[in-house]
């Protein structure tokens, strides 16, 4: 690119990454957390190293017109730059662990800094001497007795960031120590390139802006960071309330103790009852201590539940309205792919929810009248795309016999059959995946179904089995860490079972294949048999909505929500089927159109600044001479906790739609509530 005595492209390449990186840090660098503040000095000493180490090419480029000491100089600002850059992976590296105060509190700490400072004290000695560097009669570059210093002593100090990793590998997460160890095989790998090349070629500094890129996108992103902060208050809530807990326990079994010996005694004093009386309201007040704790815990799920949620809500709905509106194959095919991921994190946030609602027993079942028969095929339907995919047979092999409709908790059913479902396709290469159901057992008014996922994957070792009750382990890591999942998915489907009277068995051959299964009794509501259900009756189901898509030119919807970018979302959805859609962004903006107004439904979100949804629709019905005071009004939401539908039809909401907000559930809710005069093609 350049005519210079060395090739410095790589590091042009590396400072346009450093500038991009700078760009992506600002939002991260606003939270000032200790690691953040250590990954943006980073970044900082990084790029100007990339310049110092530019500069010093250029000197000896044109050594015949420049001072003998200008590059001496700058090589003296590029080892500086080295030294500390070193020294601040390393500081980012220690803050990541619980005994790290931010100062120099261990003698590694001290020997760390000690050998980035030996480091620039030996370029600015080269700037005086010719230890390092010289540059001879033609300008040449020529390396000086101790020049493999240079190498040598960040390298110490990168095997002082294992020891320190390793010594203390409990305070990180899987993710991290990964991250962080691929972070040092980058740099050392681009560093020795370097040295073998006789630096003809310069490739630390863009070594070092890709390393610090993949971190970026691993460990430093808002929604990661996010997400830890999020796990560290669910962990310090818990351990708050098992301490209450625990407190309770003990100041009852006081209580209890001084209860017995205060009957026991034939003279019992006064002293004695007043001494029972208040342990007894101590163990009461723990005991109220410890339910304000889960009730905190449960609110503070719900609330997490729809901050992170409701962003979901618009990434997926955009993502679906980019996929429909657009003619360009390619931005159609980006659209899909995003879409696909934004869905498989929003897949790894409900299984971190579900998680932490069993552990806190906020999780229960709801038990209604289901359809054996649009379980399996909405399962079917949900698969067989994604079977297809990875060019596997599915086959679904269901008993004729089994009672057509029965009674118990078909969300948890479904949950676990996709959950074995998922996992059988994931980790299945080539063959088939079979879900075979029989009728086990019948009595006079319940029926025992057994359900069995067998695949033909990669197996799983005897001794690897029991890791797989085990929460976010993934067995055999390294083979496959390609294969998408937090770990939690047999976990979830184990506690699952376990609170619907049953236990899921597992029998594998490692290479051959895999069966999960497990049987359930469940209450006969109509004992028909369900007959044959195959698989172009499956196929010929929609994904669970079978209604066509609503047209009603004359209907009009009021949309409240303050999230504009939902609002854009909802709009673009129902943009087919000629309703006239009003948006409003809060509560008492809502009101301004109700009084002017006449709406055929209400959609109005639950979590918002100022007036709430609830507060909203009490407003609207309370309206003099209002207009709306009869609406439906159904609620849009991303609290997506056990009960919340329940708890919105309690105030009055007809109906509830979760976000993310999917084109099929939407549209079924049109056709159910729209009046069938406006709805043109009925």
């Amino acid at each position: 690119m350049f005519d210079l005595t060395r090739n410095i492209d790589f590091d042009m390449a590396g400072m346009l990454i450093y500038v991009f990186l700078f760009l992506a840090s600002l939002r991260i660098y606003s939270s000032k957390d200790r690691s953040s503040m250590h990954f943006y000095n980073i970044l900082l000493v990084g790029f100007f190293t990339g310049i110092a180490d530019i500069l010093v090419v250029v000197g000896e480029t044109y050594s015949y017109a420049l001072p003998a000491y200008f590059s001496k100089i700058f090589y003296f600002l590029f080892l500086s730059g080295t030294a500390l850059s070193t020294y601040f992976v390393y500081k980012y590296v220690r803050s990541y662990q619980k005994d790290d105060q931010g100062t120099l509190n261990s003698p590694m700490d001290i020997f760390a800094l000690a050998l980035a400072g030996g480091l620039m004290v030996l370029g600015l000695v080269n700037i005086f001497t010719d230890i390092l560097i010289r540059l001879d009669e033609n300008g040449a570059y020529v390396r000086g007795n101790l020049e493999q210093l240079v190498y040598l002593l960040p390298m110490v100090i990168f095997v002082l960031i294992l020891i320190s990793l390793f010594t203390h590998k409990e305070d990180y997460t899987r993710r991290q120590l990964i991250s962080i160890l691929a972070l040092i095989g980058m740099v050392s790998f681009f560093s020795i390139m370097q040295y073998m090349n006789d630096d003809k070629i310069l490739f630390t500094v863009f070594g070092t802006s890709v390393s610090l890129m993949f971190m970026l996108t691993s460990l430093e992103t808002p929604d990661y960071k996010k997400l830890m902060e999020v796990l560290k208050e669910q962990e310090t809530t818990k351990q708050e309330a098992l301490k209450a807990k625990e407190l309770a326990d003990r100041l009852r079994q006081e209580a209890d103790s001084a209860r017995i010996a205060a009957e026991a005694a034939s003279n019992e004093s006064q002293e004695a009852k007043k001494i029972a009386q208040q342990s007894q309201k101590l163990a009461e007040d723990a005991k109220e201590a410890a339910i304000r704790a889960n009730q905190s815990k449960s609110s503070f799920l719900a609330r997490m539940s729809h901050e992170i949620r409701t962003p979901m809500n618009a990434v997926l709905g955009l993502n679906e309205l980019i996929a429909k509106e657009s003619t360009q194959k390619t931005i159609v095919e980006y659209a899909n792919d995003a879409k696909k991921a934004s869905e498989n994190l929003l897949n790894i946030i409900n299984d971190i929810l579900d998680f932490s609602k069993i552990e806190s027993g906020k999780l229960e079942l709801v038990e209604t009248e289901y359809s054996f028969k649009d379980i399996i095929n909405e399962e079917y339907t949900l698969f067989s795309f994604k079977a297809k995919e990875r060019n596997l047979k599915l086959v679904f092999d269901i008993d004729p016999n089994i009672p057509s409709v029965l009674f118990g908790d078909d969300i948890r059913l479904k949950q676990i059959l996709t959950n074995l479902l998922s996992n059988a396709i994931k980790y299945t290469e080539s063959g088939t995946v079979t879900l075979k159901v029989t009728l086990e057992g019948r009595g006079r008014s319940s029926a025992v179904v057994k359900y069995v996922v067998k695949d033909t994957g990669i197996g799983i070792k005897e001794e690897d089995i029991g890791k797989l009750y085990d929460a976010f382990e993934r067995i055999e890591e390294k083979r496959n860490r390609n294969i998408e999942g937090t770990g939690l998915g047999i976990n979830i489907v184990v506690q699952l079972l376990t609170m619907m009277g049953s236990k899921l068995m597992i029998d594998s051959v490692y290479g051959l294949g895999s069966q999960f299964s497990f049987s359930l009794r469940q209450t006969m509501i109509d004992s028909t048999p369900v007959g044959e259900i195959s698989d172009d009756q499956a196929e010929k189901k929609t994904t669970g909505h079978g209604q066509k898509l609503i047209y009603a030119p004359e209907a009009r919807v009021l949309v409240v929500d303050d999230n504009n970018m939902n609002l854009k979302v909802f709009a673009g959805l129902v943009k087919d089927t000629g309703i006239k859609v009003d948006t409003a962004l809060s509560g008492s903006e809502a009101l301004g159109y109700t009084l002017k107004n006449k709406y055929d439904l209400i959609f109005m979100d639950h979590l918002m600044p100022g007036m709430d949804g609830i507060e909203t629709r009490r407003a609207i019905i309370s309206q003099e001479d209002g207009i709306n005071k009869d609406t439906i009004q159904i609620v849009l939401t991303a609290n997506a906790i056990k009960g919340a539908m329940e708890e919105y039809l309690s105030y009055g909401f007809a109906d509830t739609v979760f976000k993310p907000v999917k084109q099929g559930e939407l549209n079924d809710v049109l056709w159910k509530y729209l009046p069938d005069r406006l709805i043109e093609n009925a």
